[in-house]
């Protein structure tokens, strides 16, 4: 049980920060989610064999019980777990934008916001996760590729080819 607390003391943030992320910051409910998260990791430590870093196995439990808790919702409310992370972003995105801007700017703002989260959505999968953890996560790239199963540099480079292709498509879109 130490070992599990030098875990939970090593690995917090990490994972508390994912959750964030996932969340749109809703600082209350990533915190339940986090505790759900370690509370299966002990249940659970038995299976972990090393094939991955111990953050990563986290953050993969921590992505379940977030959908977990999303399928829980959704059979209230109907709402699929990609419309829901899409908009959990552009949630994110509106709020971070108005609380720093003029009304006007802040509405402009939004559409551009808007448009952006539209290209970032016709990316590859993998690019636009690697994109959302940075941009609106924002997750370190060592973060980034712990969680996906790469490595930091990995995440890097598929992070600046990402924006590369996003910058492609918001300038074909005449955006």
């Amino acid at each position: 049980m130490q070992d599990m607390e030098q875990v939970y003391r090593q690995h917090f943030q990490t994972v508390y920060r994912y959750l964030r992320f996932l969340t749109a910051k809703n600082d209350v409910l990533a915190e339940e989610l986090c505790q759900e998260t370690f509370y299966q990791a002990v249940k659970s430590v038995h299976r972990y064999r090393g094939e991955c870093a111990m953050s990563t196995w986290l953050c993969r439990i921590a992505r379940h019980v977030w959908m977990h808790d999303l399928r829980k919702k959704q059979r209230r409310k109907e709402v699929s777990l990609d419309y829901s992370l899409e908009q959990n972003a552009e949630d994110f995105l509106f709020r971070y934008l108005t609380s720093h801007a003029d009304t006007e700017k802040a509405a402009l703002n939004h559409i551009d916001s808007q448009n952006a989260l539209r290209a970032i959505q016709r990316l590859e999968p993998i690019i636009r996760q690697v994109l959302l953890c940075r941009l609106v996560g924002e997750l370190s790239f060592r973060e980034i590729g712990d969680i996906l199963g790469h490595t930091e540099n990995w995440a890097r480079v598929t992070f600046f080819r990402g924006r590369k292709k996003l910058m492609e498509v918001l300038t074909n879109d005449g955006g």
